[in-house]
């Protein structure tokens, strides 16, 4: 067995002791020095080298310890020193020379390091009550931009950002495109949201509220499932819950996420989320601008609000006593959230409003208004049309697509499917589930024009554009999406033929690229998923809303036809709008005014209308904004 040599263990040691850290190391120098100083002292008091000044006794030990102190770090006195003594200053000037410059060495490495530090985002965020995000995605983007919308009317509000991308690179990217913040810091720190020990850099005992983010490679929800895990496992965490909302694609994988997130987790399952706001949008002209408002914090949103002095009365009553708010439901403690409940249900003082409004301001009642029921159009029931639908594409949300059409459209409607693949197999099977629709599948181009133009996609009620999902590159799958999408929009234009134009964009930040020019010419993609994430992570009891608002058993969103509610060519109010959709049993939202219906922002959709009792001249063509059944 080898026997390590003294040379061996002092070398050993002195590696160790290098290895400590600048804070080790400068406790060691200073002991070094000294130690060399008190030796040196010591040396010349006991020699008694040090001359005595003029009429005065030599310097003892302590006097001499000063001296040579001063003099390492200014050696510009030995100049005067004289005999022997002269040595010993000369070797503490030179020792003062080593100790300095490693001194020096050692702030400008340890500053070095501490600066890297702050560079890779690895120091511990020291906040309280702010939001966090795991996974850096361009979701990211959107979510930050409505936090920073949210909390406007807020003191001071910070949003933290967990990212395994490089830290000056997310602050890059963050000072390009959330240039408006308002009074909220954004903090970025550069970790795995499934390391525990870099989840402790966001403070998350601190935190009020957590948004987990899908990556873009890999396996998405295996990589949610484990953030999620070692956010709720933590040894280190409180004892009270946390608000967690979470994304995930794949709904097998959506019980295993609830039993590790128990009650604390939100879960929004993206693939049918966007499935089921493709299929409603394409059906409805302007409910794309509807949903926009209301999941965004830019104007009008969805909050809940206690009722206060409005118990007692019933639903329908409420409506016409609250101005500034257009109500959708009640959230009580004993039946939970209900979007359209009976109308002449009477409120209850526990009971929150389920509202549309511009902020979360204390709700304002007022005497109730009186709508003029002369201008009020009688009520016919009107048996649904079936539909026809064409979608250029196919991907992994296509079968929920369908699904979905098949839960709201009336029999006998068809939807026709183009892909540059053999979808028959596939095709076969989906059409033996589904009840009023037909399913038909052609293989073609859907970049080509001539394949556009062979479909002729003007005899169709609605056009959906999915990204090819056999293309693994997210660029190029939207660079088709893209084409076909200009495609389509020039035949309607050069035919004149007006049908509604939906299509999906993987990433968000080719939105911008493909952006709608009228209301009926909707960009899905991922940035709705971050709106609504955003929503949540505000107001967690915001999820039933969006699953009864998004579910077709439950009560749902629909522009209608104002002329079946009210005469057109003569002026009326919000309020007279109000009653003529009470009386059918629904809740009016707002309304949608077709001589705007290519203006930006909102497309000519107006909800929850500043002044209620502003006289409107509505037009044959314009619609209602309601929830019904």
């Amino acid at each position: 067995m080898h026997k390590a040599t003294l040379r061996q263990r002092l070398s050993y040691a002195f590696d160790n002791l290098m290895a400590r850290g600048t804070a080790t190391l400068t406790l060691a120098l200073a002991t070094l020095t000294a130690i060399f100083v008190f030796a040196t002292a010591f040396i010349a008091d006991e020699l008694h080298l040090a001359p005595a000044p003029e009429g005065g006794e030599a310097p003892d030990f302590w006097e001499l310890s000063w001296g040579h102190l001063i003099r390492a770090f200014e050696p510009s006195g030995i100049g005067d020193d004289s005999g022997g003594y002269r040595v010993v200053t000369v070797i503490v000037a030179l020792g003062g020379i080593f100790v300095l410059s490693s001194f020096i060495s050692l702030l400008t490495n340890g500053l070095d390091e501490r600066l890297e530090e702050l560079r890779r985002g690895r120091s511990l965020v020291v906040e309280r009550g702010h939001t966090v995000i795991l996974g850096w995605s361009p979701q990211v983007i959107p979510i930050v931009q409505e936090l920073c919308e949210a909390n406007r009317n807020q003191g001071k509000s910070c949003v933290v950002i967990l990212g395994e991308a490089d830290k000056a690179e997310m602050d890059e990217e963050l000072r390009t495109k959330v240039k408006d913040r308002g009074r909220t810091r954004v903090v970025t720190r550069t970790g795995s949201p499934m390391d525990l020990d870099d989840l402790q850099l966001t403070n998350p005992n601190e935190a009020k509220a957590f948004v987990l983010l899908a990556p873009e490679e890999g396996d998405p929800d295996t990589q949610v499932l484990k953030a999620l895990l070692a956010l709720t496992n933590s040894p280190t965490r409180r004892q009270a819950p946390y608000h967690i909302v979470a994304v995930m694609r794949d709904a097998q994988n959506l019980e295993v996420a609830r039993l590790v997130g128990k009650k604390e987790a939100q879960l929004l399952l993206v693939d049918d989320v966007l499935a089921r706001i493709t299929v409603q949008t394409t059906r409805q002209s302007g409910l794309s601008a509807v949903y926009t408002e209301l999941f965004n914090f830019d104007g009008d949103e969805i909050y809940l609000m206690p009722c206060g002095a409005l118990a007692g009365k019933t639903l329908a009553e409420a409506v016409f006593c609250c101005p500034d708010v257009t109500l959708l439901g009640i959230r009580s403690k004993k039946s939970g959230t209900r979007l359209l409940p009976p109308l002449d249900t009477t409120l209850d003082a526990s009971d929150d409003l389920i509202c549309v409004c511009e902020d979360d301001d204390p709700l304002r009642i007022v005497p109730a208004a009186a709508p003029d029921r002369s201008m009020i159009v009688p009520h016919e029931e009107r048996a649904p049309k079936p539909e026809r639908t064409l979608i250029f594409g196919w991907n992994q949300r296509g079968p929920i697509i369908v699904r979905t059409f098949d839960e709201y459209a009336a029999a006998g409607s068809q939807i026709v499917i183009v892909s540059p693949h053999d979808l028959a197999a596939e095709v076969a099977e989906l059409a033996a589930d589904l009840k009023r629709v037909k399913l038909s599948a052609q293989r073609g181009d859907p970049t080509a024009r001539a394949v556009l133009l062979q479909m002729k996609p003007e005899s169709f009620d609605q056009v959906i554009t999915l990204s090819d999902g056999a293309i693994e590159d997210t660029q190029t799958a939207d660079a088709k999406t893209l084409a076909t999408l200009l495609h389509l929009r020039d035949i309607s234009d050069k035919q004149a033929a007006r049908f509604s134009i939906v299509s999906e964009m993987r990433d968000p930040r080719n939105r911008d690229l493909a952006e709608a020019t009228r209301a009926d010419d909707f960009i899905i993609s991922d940035r709705l998923v971050g709106l609504m994430l955003s929503q949540l992570a505000e107001d967690r009891r915001l999820l039933s809303v969006f699953e009864d608002l998004l579910d077709a058993d439950g009560s749902e969103l629909y522009v209608k036809p104002i002329e079946h509610y009210v005469q057109t060519g003569t002026p009326v109010d919000y309020w007279t709008l109000a009653q003529a959709a009470i009386d059918r049993g629904e809740l009016a939202l707002g309304y949608r005014l077709i001589k705007a219906r290519n203006e930006r922002p909102s497309y000519g959709v107006v909800l929850n209308p500043k002044d209620k009792a502003e006289k409107v001249t509505f037009a044959p063509g314009d619609r209602i904004v309601v929830l019904a059944m």
